[in-house]
């Protein structure tokens, strides 16, 4: 019996959550006798993609597209789907895109999964409308979606404080197509990407990326500063480069004109191909507020570039066995600290890398990332292939 999977995107920017739909939909594409659709708010690198990937895509632009037309649009695909395919599983991966999966899911009485990739951005200082509709949201989202998938085991602990029922919560890590990345890291480059934009004549030794939307959250900020401490230490080899686009880009690029660093920092924009520049760093930090399970950690580790992260969400999951490679507090001194030590070379942080690779791979592949999506989707006890 043909099985149908309508995946409910925005697609309005590249990051790690689009990253991660992107990559278990190309995953699900391999799977015999399962149809692969989508419906994307946005055009952008992930429609481009999808659209050429052979997944069935239905582009609704929220830019050009009132939600009442979005919704109407959207139903008569997912109704067109359900003509050919008996099972159909609607899954959604954002906040409007939840209740667009979810009225559907109602209205044509289909089973409805919602993946959480993070932490709820929605502060208590919010309007009392805003916060009036998010907790219409949540009940709503309680009763209607079969699942809830978090992406790390703390999230599913925030699902728990707002009343969702722990049966109903799933977690899922990410997952990556370490394959494809294994080949990535073997290409030689002689690090052209960052030559390009430091220049050839500059003596850089040692290479610092940090990956990510240009958010309050990534902390751009404390990387700036980072930077300055490690420059006036003496570290004037060593240069920091921001992978990545955002509303703050003008902001964080006017700390850098100010900072002691401003000569070692240096900025990429939005990049398509982000492994290829990922695989050119010596180590990549994370400094977020707070994170779910980030994409460029799991990338970064599994083309064998250290990461030092955060002692936050998924990050503190993954690195808690690896002391060496975990940030706590106070942050920024822990992190110039642990950038000494791969300044200085130390043998046992380049251990703990090791075994932490090997842990992330085995852990995190997008294999198993696919088949538990589809367990979740098609339980062995009704008709399909297991």
């Amino acid at each position: 019996m043909d099985q149908a999977v309508v995946h409910f995107v925005s697609g309005d920017l590249w990051g790690g959550a689009e990253n991660q739909v992107w990559q278990l939909v190309d995953q699900q594409l391999g799977r015999p006798r399962l149809k692969v659709c989508v419906v994307i708010l946005n055009p952008g690198q992930l429609f481009d993609k999808l659209t050429a990937s052979g997944a069935n895509v239905c582009l609704c632009d929220e830019s050009q597209e009132s939600f009442v037309h979005i919704l109407r649009k959207s139903h008569d695909f997912v109704r067109q789907i359900k003509q050919s395919s008996p099972l159909v599983v609607l899954h959604s991966h954002r906040r409007k895109e939840n209740l667009l999966a979810l009225l559907i899911a109602v209205w044509e009485q289909l089973p409805a999964v919602r993946t959480l990739h993070g932490a709820d951005e929605h502060s208590a200082s919010a309007s009392l409308m805003t916060r009036a509709s998010k907790k219409l949201e949540q009940l709503l989202y309680r009763r209607a979606f079969k699942a809830h998938v978090v992406v790390a085991k703390h999230l599913a602990l925030d699902l728990e404080k707002i009343g969702v029922r722990s049966e109903s919560i799933k977690t899922i890590s990410n997952g990556i197509d370490f394959a494809a990345l294994h080949f990535a890291a073997s290409q030689d480059r002689k690090h052209s990407h960052t030559t390009k934009i430091v220049g050839p004549a500059a003596e850089v030794q040692i290479r610092v990326g940090i990956v990510g939307r240009l958010v309050p959250v990534k902390r751009h900020d404390l990387f700036i500063q980072l930077a300055a401490r490690i420059v006036e230490g003496g570290g004037l080899y060593v240069h920091f480069f921001i992978i990545g686009e955002g509303p703050l880009l003008e902001v964080t690029k006017a700390a850098a004109r100010n900072s002691a660093a401003r000569n070692n920092i240096h900025f990429f924009g939005f990049v398509e191909d982000v492994h290829e520049v990922i695989a050119e760093m010596d180590a990549v930090v994370i400094l977020s507020d707070h994170e779910g399970l980030p994409l460029n950690l799991l990338e970064s580790v599994g083309l064998g570039v250290m990461v030092l992260g955060h002692d936050v969400g998924g990050v503190g999951e993954i690195l808690q066995s690896y002391p060496a490679l975990l940030l706590q507090t106070p942050l920024l001194e822990c992190a110039e600290k642990a950038l000494w030590h791969l300044i200085d070379d130390d043998s046992s942080l380049k251990d703990q890398f090791q075994q932490c690779r090997a842990e992330v791979v085995k852990r995190f592949s997008i294999e198993r990332c696919e088949q538990e999506y589809y367990r979740l989707y098609f339980p062995p006890n009704i008709d399909n292939e297991t």
